[in-house]
């Protein structure tokens, strides 16, 4: 039985592999920049710094899961190196879990830093639907970053945050036992991985986009 991976996916998300090599300001640029500005000086140094930490640690497990995804396409062709294979995916775990501890961190100190209410209250009163068709951004994320942010719940967007991860990393997990078994993982679970981790990509930069133009950035 043929194992394959959505091409597409791969085509479309190779940049994340040299973005994954950047800096950690371009990270702040890409998922969730700018969000830091929402909440006072008492803590938004420390959630600007845990945003580009936990961007650039997930980043570069996205860049591994897309690497992982590629052999497992060839795999017809070529075969499949376990070993590297592991490898991939050990190294994925661990940055998607130095992300999770970032991201848990940074709702911590969001929970317990005022908001910045100049910022909450362009939140409350920005145009979303006009932002949304003229950047032609896609319904689905950009309905569930709007959920949050019409209502000025920072907080609970860093919530949905940290619960993606967690869903990513069990899927991981589940690819992992089957490359540790020295099988080929459950097409439904690359599939999954896969689509988790492109919805988030685009959760974080909806979000970022809407903060730079609320922000003025």
């Amino acid at each position: 039985m043929k194992k394959k991976v959505l091409k597409p996916i791969l085509v479309v998300l190779l940049a994340v592999i040299i973005l994954s090599a950047w800096s950690g300001q371009v990270y702040a640029r890409l998922v969730f920049n700018q969000v830091d500005g929402s909440f006072d000086d008492t803590g938004r140094l420390a959630i600007r710094t845990h945003i580009i930490e936990a961007a650039g640690y997930f980043l570069k497990a996205y860049s591994e899961i897309l690497a992982l995804s590629d052999r497992i396409e060839m795999s017809d062709l070529n075969g499949i190196d376990y070993h590297e294979s592991r490898l991939l995916v050990d190294q994925a775990i661990f940055n998607l879990e130095n992300a999770r501890e970032k991201y848990l961190i940074l709702n911590q100190i969001a929970a317990n830093t005022p908001y910045n209410p100049e910022v909450i209250n362009n939140l409350l009163i920005f145009n979303y639907r006009e932002f949304r068709d003229n950047q032609q951004l896609m319904g689905l994320q950009f309905d569930q970053v709007k959920s949050f942010l019409m209502n000025g719940d920072v907080r609970g967007l860093f919530d949905k945050v940290l619960a993606d991860v967690e869903n990513i990393l069990e899927k991981l997990e589940r690819v992992k036992i089957a490359i540790y078994s020295l099988s080929l993982p459950e097409m439904s679970d690359i599939w999954e991985l896969n689509r988790l981790c492109s919805e988030f990509m685009l959760f974080g930069q909806y979000s970022a986009r809407i903060f730079y133009r609320v922000t003025g950035k």
